[in-house]
Parts: structure tokens; C-alpha cells; sequence
């Protein structure tokens, strides 16, 4: 059956709506990455990095204008002036005092710094912390080398020189190398070293309290606990968190032996004093 024919529609006019503008582009702070991590470059230095690479601008500068302008010889005097004051008040208690100081720039140290840093490193998977050290432990020594034999320092006059004589502290290629080795290990575990105090003070001071009192046997059995702890806190943490878990089961072994010494020092003194 043939439809009907229909009229046409009216036709409907266009009703104008309000659009609101877009909003004006605004610059942001760059985001991070979708796992979180800061982009790899450009790198930024902290506080700590300016002040460092200041001060050794600074020394460096130093150094270089006593070259340039010949007067190493008055920076010799003013050293040597230094150590002849220091002799005049030299005791055999500073003398062994110096002694054990001077410990660890000695080529033994040094040379057993260097083997647990990098041992260290590498077994804690710290692989851009361990070439960087590497590269910055190479270019240290080149130029604590070329610095002293470049300027070739003489020893001090009229001091009586009663230890070994590895040149003066500037510049000098064991304390450079000394301060390299100390500024790695401490920049690659600085987090978890800061926190040692925190953790470790209860646990030294209840050393103190039971090495004077001379309770060694509550010692002993204290850090025998506190190392069986240490050790499965060791197992369970180490193989989940790596050098997280590490650091932790350090930081569990301190607090535990701090509290282990706390609660049986009331029956210490219950049975010393009664």
C-alpha cells in the first residue's frame, strides 16, 4: 500500500549556544617519568656537590697562583713555622694519639679502604656508584702524582721527625686518596649510616653502663641474641630488599641489643646494690 505524501517540516532555526574559551596554556614543572624516576639528564647538584666542586675551585685556584707567581717557598716557611710549633708542644700521649690518627692514611689502610669499598659496591649491585668511584679514585691519584712532583716540597727544617714522612698534607697523594675513599663510602651509604645514631644509642650507651660495672657474661649473652636476630633478619631482608635489607637487619641488631642490655639491667642492679 502506497504511503501518503507528507508535508516537509518546518524548518528550525540554529540556536546559538555560549562556547566557553579554552583555557590559556600554562608551563609547568617538568613531571616525572610513569615509574617515578627523575629524568636521567640533565643531573642536578645538590648543595653538598656545589660546595664541594667550590672548594676544590678554590684550592685549585690557590694553588695555582703560588705556581704562577713563585712563592712556594713563603707557603714552605709558613708550613714549617706550623710544625715547629707543634713540636714545642709534642707529649708521648699526642705522639700515640697522632700515631693511631694517622692510621688510615697509611698504604695498608688505604689499600684495605679501597678492597672493601669495592667489594662492597659490587656486591650490593651499586654499579654507577662504583664506576664513578673508580673513575674519581684514578683521576685523584693522577693529579695528587703530578702535584707533588711538580712541586717537589722539602721537608720541614729543624723538626725532629719521629714517624714515617710521606710529604706535607698539601698536596699530598695519601690524604687525597684518604679523602676520595672516605667522600665515596659515605655519599653511597650516607642514608643509612646517618640513621646508625638514631638506632645505636640506647645499645651504647648500655655498653658503657655494663663494660664499668663489669657485667661481661650479661654482655655476652645479650649480643649472642641480639646476633641470632641479626641474622634472620639478615636472611629474610637481604635476599628481598638486597642493601635495603642489608642496612636493616644492622639497624634491628642495634636496637635489639640496646633493649636486650635495658631489661636485665633492673635485675643487675636489684642484685648488685641490694
Amino acid at each position: 500500500m502506497a504511503s501518503l505524501p507528507k508535508a516537509p517540516p518546518d524548518p528550525v532555526q540554529a540556536v546559538p549556544i555560549d562556547r566557553p574559551e579554552p583555557p590559556a596554556i600554562q608551563r609547568v614543572r617538568r613531571r616525572r617519568r610513569p615509574s617515578g624516576e627523575p629524568p636521567p639528564l640533565p643531573a642536578h647538584l645538590n648543595a653538598s656537590g656545589k660546595w664541594w666542586l667550590g672548594l676544590s675551585a678554590l684550592v685549585v685556584v690557590a694553588w695555582g697562583v703560588v705556581i704562577v707567581t713563585n712563592t712556594l717557598a713563603f707557603v714552605d716557611v709558613a708550613d714549617t713555622w706550623v710544625l715547629q710549633t707543634l713540636e714545642d708542644v709534642r707529649t708521648p700521649g699526642l705522639t700515640r694519639a697522632a700515631d693511631v690518627a694517622g692510621v688510615l692514611a697509611t698504604r695498608q689502610a688505604l689499600y684495605v679502604l679501597w678492597l672493601v669499598n669495592l667489594l662492597a659496591l659490587a656486591a650490593l649491585r651499586r654499579w654507577r656508584h662504583l664506576f664513578v668511584w673508580l673513575g674519581a679514585g684514578l683521576v685523584v691519584v693522577q693529579i695528587g702524582s703530578g702535584l707533588t712532583s711538580l712541586m717537589a716540597r722539602p721537608r720541614p727544617y729543624e723538626v725532629e721527625i719521629i714517624g714515617s714522612w710521606a710529604g706535607f698534607s698539601m698536596p699530598s697523594l695519601p690524604m687525597a686518596a684518604l679523602s676520595a675513599f672516605l667522600i665515596s663510602m659515605a655519599y653511597a651509604f650516607m642514608p643509612w649510616a646517618a640513621l646508625t645514631p638514631v638506632t645505636g644509642v640506647l645499645a651504647f650507651q648500655m655498653d658503657g653502663v655494663f663494660i664499668g660495672a663489669t657485667w661481661s657474661r650479661d654482655m655476652r649473652n645479650m649480643m649472642l641474641l641480639s646476633f641470632v636476630v641479626y641474622l634472620a633478619a639478615l636472611i629474610g631482608l637481604g635476599k628481598a630488599f638486597g642493601n635495603v635489607g642489608l642496612w636493616a637487619a644492622l639497624h634491628i641488631f642495634l636496637i635489639v641489643r640496646g633493649l636486650s642490655l635495658l631489661s636485665v639491667l633492673p635485675a643487675r642492679i636489684r642484685a648488685a646494690f641490694a
